[in-house]
């Protein structure tokens, strides 16, 4: 026989009772953790269960669900809480597997996202007061993978037009709601809470109009299309609508102050937007690869770390002459780019701003009139005025003469280079992971170069290279993985940082005589080296546990020393691990 439905079959609990089903029609039993039978306030009475419905009645009126007071209770179906109720308290229904449906009252308190955590089954929750359910803390569904439904006076919430009294909508009130599709949001409102509407997959509409958009309040609305912001918005939150892959243009009022980290982040089918005022935070549209028309207007001021980093489908971006900060990586992997201009009113720029672009990026121009920074003599580059320092390129760029350091990142995965590079005798500094991933085949160091930043040349297209006079140290992995074939360290270098030649494709190596310090894995998995020249009279002592070259190697690779320090290398604890030492006469 059917059972009976406990939602349809009553009218409401009294105060002191609660109303609930079990999945085996049997009076409900506490398991581990379970107060609902011992709470010390409020005595159990009875624990009655009839014709398909169960009945707990308590000896004063119920105000409270205390913490774990359901906690484990496996068989719980449904439930059905009194209006008296107040308080819904932390982990109230934890691990109910089995609960399906659950009755709010209309003015209780919820202060715990987690109450309903491990209820796994529960689709439906009912509800009498849209108002107060608003300003909830509550997350029914969090553990629910497909998401649940929400019930107002029996109808499954569809189109929601959030009550004119609300000011406050609570964190995760609305999280994961299978059934709603639109959304309408008033001035009145001053806060969204942290994914109040995240994951509602059928939502498609949204109007919005409160002043403050809150963390991931809309992320993962697979299927929203079309958001309106009203003129009362200005903070649109963290990753607020991040993953709604549907959504294709937006537009931001001017009443806009600041859009958060990622706020729009991996919308992979946003194709255009406009901004027409306010701060543009790290990564907001990063990963949106078919966006392909940005309108910035007058009255953004800065575009923050990574705003379009992976938009791949972007090919020009006008930055208005109101910006004055432009963060790191904001154009990284854009590989369709073709021109960046930057106005006359920027005065900060970030590192790797257009790494990764791609052959496609020809022209970098800094506009007249900007005091910080330039593009002199046509360079297709970006150098900061006072330091003489290039900071960004493109395919295009050549280093003029009275460049004194080449930054950080300053030409890293710039792929679009294909003709060798000129440093001019300027250059005294070469930053970190300057070249990484380029694809010139020769560069000549000039003796002006005291310093090569870490992983300089790493993972480049290099065969040769010629390192000047000026350089005393070789830092970490400098030219880790590049393609060299030979490499000739001269005798000024004093130092081998780690990996520093290690995985390139060198056959022969001359280590100069100035060496004195050779790092942790320096010639480490190079099967292609057969011949090391080394030209220092005392072998050196490598510490212990440390590795030159893989031992694999040791057998097939020659070691050629001062013919007068053979014998010296062959008794070294570490060199003498060689199979083939001889001696070699070094012109000085």
């Amino acid at each position: 026989m059917k059972r009976k439905t406990l939602l349809l079959s009553r009218t409401s609990p009294n105060n002191n009772e609660i109303w609930y089903t079990t999945i085996d029609n049997q009076a409900l039993m506490s398991n581990e953790g379970a107060i609902f039978d011992k709470d010390e306030d409020n005595a159990l009475i009875s624990n009655t269960y009839e014709n398909g419905q169960g009945v707990l009645i308590y000896e004063k009126d119920i105000v409270k669900i205390k913490i774990c007071f359901f906690e484990n209770c496996e068989k719980l179906e449904s439930i059905f809480l009194p209006d008296c109720i107040e308080v819904v308290d932390n982990a109230s229904f934890h691990n109910c597997i089995n609960l399906i449906s659950v009755r709010f009252p209309n003015y209780v308190k919820v202060d715990d996202p987690v109450a309903f955590a491990g209820c796994t089954n529960l689709k439906k929750v009912y509800i009498n007061n849209l108002e107060n359910w608003c300003g909830l803390r509550v997350d029914p569904f969090r553990d629910v993978e497909e998401g649940g439904d929400l019930y107002i006076y029996g109808e499954k919430l569809q189109e929601l037009k959030v009550p004119l009294n609300v000011k406050y909508i609570g964190q995760t009130a609305f999280h994961r709601l299978n059934g709603l599709t639109s959304v309408t949001i008033s001035d009145n409102v001053e806060t969204i809470g942290y994914n109040a509407f995240a994951n509602c997959i059928n939502l498609q509409n949204v109007t919005i109009d409160a002043t403050n958009i809150g963390i991931q309040s809309f992320s993962g609305c697979s299927e929203l299309t079309n958001v309106m912001f009203g003129d009362n918005v200005e903070i649109i939150g963290h990753c607020a609508f991040s993953n709604c892959n549907k959504l294709q243009h937006i537009t931001t009022p001017k009443s806009v102050k600041q859009i958060v980290y990622g706020a729009f982040m991996s919308c992979d089918n946003l194709q255009s937007i406009t901004i027409k005022n306010g701060k543009i935070d790290g990564s907001v549209f990063n990963s949106c690869h078919n966006l392909t028309n940005v309108t910035l207007e007058d009255g953004v001021t800065s575009i923050g770390n990574g705003v379009f980093l992976g938009c791949s489908g972007l090919t020009n971006v006008t930055i208005p002459n109101t910006v004055t900060t432009i963060g790191k990586n904001v154009f990284f992997d854009c590989e369709n780019l073709t021109q960046i201009v930057i106005p006359s009113g920027v005065t900060s720029i970030g590192g790797n701003i257009c790494a990764s672009c791609g052959h496609q990026l020809k022209s970098i121009i800094v506009s007249e009139g900007n005091t910080v920074y330039d593009s002199r003599e046509n360079c297709n580059a970006i150098i900061e005025t006072a330091t003489n320092t290039l900071i960004a390129s493109c395919s295009n760029t050549t280093i003029p003469y009275g460049v004194e350091i080449i930054g950080d990142y300053a030409f890293g995965k710039c792929d679009g280079i294909r003709n060798d590079i000129i440093i001019p005798e300027t250059v005294k500094t070469i930053g970190e992971q300057a070249f990484w991933d380029c694809n010139f085949t020769h560069i000549t160091i000039p003796d002006s170069v005291t310093t090569i930043g870490v992983a300089a040349f790493e993972e480049t297209e290099l065969e040769s290279v010629t390192i000047g006079s000026g350089v005393t140290t070789i830092s970490n992995s400098v030219f880790h993985s590049s393609k060299l074939t030979a490499v000739t360290i001269p005798d000024n270098v004093k130092t081998l940082g780690n990996h520093a030649f290690a995985q390139t494709n060198c056959r022969t190596i001359t280590i100069g005589s100035g060496v004195t310090s050779i790092g942790n894995y320096v010639l480490y998995n190079i099967p292609s080296l057969t011949e090391i020249y080394c030209k220092i009279i005392e072998p050196l002592d490598i510490p212990e546990g440390n590795i030159v070259i893989s031992s694999d190697y040791l057998s097939t690779c020659k070691l050629y020393v001062p013919t007068q320090s053979v014998e010296a290398y062959k008794n070294h604890s570490y060199w003498g691990q060689f199979e083939t030492i001889e001696g070699y006469e070094f012109n000085v």
